[in-house]
């Protein structure tokens, strides 16, 4: 059974260097059949996991006791039926500025701001960051 997992947390110290964060997880996640996207501000993670549900679940145990993280929220995990992301063991989106005008097309009410965001909005937003990327969007 495959599983789609997101959640957000706060930036923690020693994680300065996304990009070889970034590569070391790729790497690992693809011999583990996992993959994913990852999204960083200068104050948040924001990250899609896909794949077999017990190593989904057992990497989102890892990362919420990892220092590089902190106040870690769950926002969704659920079953899926194939992977979006399917040809990467894990990509990344770290141009505050490109994330903040994708945000924009989701709500040009108020700020990037993962804290006071709902559920349906992060998901949105989700969709817009993958199709931009991939092409693709996501099921609902």
């Amino acid at each position: 059974m495959l599983q789609r997992l997101i959640y957000f947390s706060a930036r923690g110290a020693g994680c300065e260097d996304i990009t070889a964060l970034v590569a070391e997880s790729a790497a690992r996640n693809r011999t583990r059949g996992i993959t994913g996207m990852l999204i960083a501000d200068d104050a948040y993670f924001l990250q899609v996991l896909e794949g077999p549900r017990p190593i989904v679940s057992r990497l989102f145990q890892t990362i919420s006791r990892d220092p590089r993280h902190s106040d870690v929220v769950l926002v969704e995990a659920e079953e899926i039926r194939q992977q979006v992301y399917p040809d990467w063991g894990m990509t990344q989106l770290d141009d505050v500025a490109k994330i903040a005008g994708l945000w924009w097309r989701v709500s040009s009410e108020r700020p990037f701001d993962l804290a006071s965001m709902k559920c349906r909005e992060i998901k949105d937003f989700l969709r817009l960051v993958s199709f931009e990327m991939i092409g693709a969007r996501p099921a609902a």
